[in-house]
């Protein structure tokens, strides 16, 4: 596509995964540094987003003040980069326990939920996270954004109480500490793509396509010709076009021979163990 315009209206969904110190997206596992070869984890779907604030860093600048004049300002880089608050509507068991929330505790007391604020945790586990929003053209097209921060850790999410009705009535407010990355959660490296960013680094990627986009990721165990993404894909193209196949951070769109919309299913050329494979495609949310 041509470089586009549009406004953002909505915020349909929010995703996260975990993520491994190399900077890939490791789905709903709770130790991304030892998942087992065979292995396709998927990012976590939070269909119930509320709100996002947008990114806020704030810059030093200099400024030459002399003769009760300003005689000139120079910009001297960033000096936070900011986090950013989210409000959801619903309390989500899984979605605490991935942001470093207790375990969920269902044997304890049968019949009970048993679950835990983990107010000790010095360091949140490290996550990728999605946000989805619409985009609409001056030319009344129809997109979605998806913005994906590469490498960030979220605290939170405690609800109040109170004898409100309406709408929403006791939200939970989510903090994101966001950092920069090296490696997008797409699997590149922002060194291999022509996103052209300073020092190879960066917070955000974001995607503009007819669909949201979500992550798969597959550890490869040198067998299989074939992993299963976690919703249907919109399109089979494997052509580096719609979806996008990295393996070990390097394009795999030729390793790939099919990607099936209904099975979710890929068929490509087996590679070595322990291999990382990252799928990122196009979807609206319906389960395989």
């Amino acid at each position: 596509m041509t470089a586009l315009k549009g406004f953002l209206p909505g915020f349909y969904d929010l995703w996260i995964a975990t993520r491994s110190q190399a900077g890939y997206p490791m789905g709903q596992q709770a130790d991304p540094e030892n998942v087992s070869n065979g292995t396709a984890t998927h990012a976590y779907r939070v269909n119930h987003p509320i709100s996002a604030a947008a990114l806020a860093p704030t810059y030093e600048e200099a400024t030459a003040r002399a003769g009760m004049k300003v005689k000139g300002k120079r910009p001297l880089g960033i000096s936070d980069y900011g986090n950013i608050n989210i409000t959801l509507s619903h309390e989500d068991e899984m979605f605490n326990q991935l942001i470093g929330k207790s375990a969920l505790d269902e044997a304890t007391v049968s019949g009970w939920n048993l679950t835990s604020s983990n107010i000790h945790l010095v360091d949140p586990p490290d996550l990728v996270v999605g946000l989805v929003k619409g985009f609409t053209t001056d030319d009344n097209e129809q997109f979605y954004q998806t913005l994906i921060y590469h490498n960030a850790q979220i605290r939170g999410g405690h609800a109040g109480a109170n004898q409100s009705g309406g709408e929403n009535p006791n939200p939970l407010e989510y903090n994101i500490l966001l950092n920069t990355s090296p490696r997008t959660a797409l699997g590149y490296l922002f060194s291999a793509t022509g996103l052209n960013v300073v020092d190879d680094s960066d917070i955000d990627l974001k995607i503009v396509a007819q669909n949201p986009v979500t992550l798969t990721t597959y550890v490869d165990d040198g067998i299989a010709t074939s992993f299963a993404v976690g919703y249907r894909p919109v399109s089979s193209a494997v052509d580096g076009s719609r979806n996008s196949f990295t393996q070990n951070g390097a394009d795999s769109s030729g390793d790939v021979s099919a990607f099936s919309t209904t099975t979710g299913a890929t068929t490509h050329t087996a590679g070595t163990a322990a291999d990382i494979w990252v799928a990122a495609y196009e979807t609206q949310w319906v389960a395989i």
